[in-house]
């Protein structure tokens, strides 16, 4: 790793800083970040985040998902760039594979990118999207990007799961979970991963058939409301409702015995509600509450709300279990880490419009006071 001078570590550290007191003003006690190659600015930001764990300044816990960038060529390369993402030789701590460093800095799963998005009309679906302006679609038999050939995510799972990964992907279409659940069932055969809780991010768009299959395998959900939200009312326009039953089914989940957390995706701008893809965990758990949709009038798909209680639980609780971390954390527990925020309402029982606008008045991170309202 290249050496990194002390004048950028010491702006790392105060961004970083103020970026995690930030979080916890808004409820959040952990941070699931993405870390990409060993000499990307994503790792030097790992770097500093065990620094400021080293100075006793961290705010909140930090899960470090590490991004694997598929390598050119076969099984060989697959392997090379897979012990290269480890880097076990770099700043003292490996960095990989996951479960390795401690309750304040871990590494979480490895994540892959493999097909586009909903935002941009790109994400892998079995039906075509239809001509039309809202995605510039021009292709009758257009169905999105797949960025990972079958075979060689098959190779990616197999040789991650041998070495001790747990694996995820950028997942939004159900095509794409096809061919994931695919390498996936491949990895099962020849190394076995039933139990590690393998995941899938995103999972927009899913089926009955694709939940049978992550409950045969123990593939849990990592999805974020703020999607639901933002992107119902472009949606029904270009896929309509019929196709849209299975965009974001939380309940279907469940009813299938499958563990599913959610959480943010936020990717642009500091603002918990303006941002592009809103952080607010409120407004969250709000959301997979009501069903409600930015700009559309009625609740999408009202069958698939969770209950005030589970959505908490799908805040806390079952991002833990997602992580199998739920024997340290996601619950108030003798034993366990004492993470736990108190808030201006009570969930359970408030005007459930109400939900979205809870406050935090203090978070507390491992028996300390990191945020006070003012």
């Amino acid at each position: 790793m290249p050496t990194i001078r002390l004048r950028s570590i010491r702006g790392r550290l105060l961004g970083l800083l103020s970026l995690s007191r930030l979080n916890a003003s808004d409820g959040y006690v952990r941070e699931d970040l993405l870390i990409a190659s060993p000499t990307s600015p994503r790792l030097r930001r790992l770097t500093v985040y065990r620094r400021l764990r080293d100075r006793g300044e961290l705010t909140l816990r930090v899960n470090a998902t590490r991004v694997l960038s598929p390598p050119s060529g076969g099984r060989d390369q697959v392997v090379a760039a897979l012990n290269k993402l480890a880097s076990y030789d770099t700043d003292g701590e490996p960095n990989g594979p996951t479960g390795m460093g401690d309750h304040w800095v871990r590494i979480g799963p490895m994540k892959l990118f493999l097909d586009g998005g909903m935002l941009n009309g790109t994400a892998y679906m079995r039906e075509p999207y239809g001509v039309g302006p809202t995605y510039q679609i021009t292709d009758p038999h257009y169905r999105g990007l797949l960025f990972v050939p079958p075979e060689k995510l098959a190779i990616i799972a197999e040789e991650a799961a041998r070495r001790g990964w747990q694996m995820t992907a950028h997942c939004a279409g159900e095509a794409g979970m096809d061919e994931l659940l695919t390498a996936y069932e491949a990895a099962e055969r020849a190394v076995g991963i039933r139990g590690k809780r393998w995941l899938i991010t995103h999972a927009n768009f899913t089926s009955a058939e694709n939940l049978k299959r992550c409950a045969a395998l123990g593939v849990g959900g990592d999805l974020q409301p703020a999607w639901l939200w933002k992107d119902t009312r472009t949606l029904l326009q270009v896929l309509g409702p019929e196709r849209m039953t299975w965009f974001h089914p939380y309940r279907k989940w469940l009813d299938a015995g499958l563990t599913i957390g959610g959480g943010s995706d936020h990717m642009v701008r500091l603002d918990p509600i303006e941002a592009t893809n809103p952080w607010d965990p409120w407004l969250g758990i709000w959301v997979a509450v009501t069903r409600k949709a930015e700009g559309v009038d009625r609740p999408l798909n009202l069958d698939q709300r969770l209950t005030r209680e589970e959505a908490l639980r799908f805040y806390t609780i079952e991002n833990a279990r997602l992580h199998s971390e739920e024997r340290e954390k996601g619950t108030i527990e003798p034993g366990k880490l004492a993470d736990l925020v108190l808030v201006d309402r009570d969930p359970l029982t408030c005007v459930e419009d109400d939900l979205r606008g809870t406050q935090v008045v203090w978070t507390m991170v491992g028996g300390r006071l990191v945020h006070q309202r003012p």
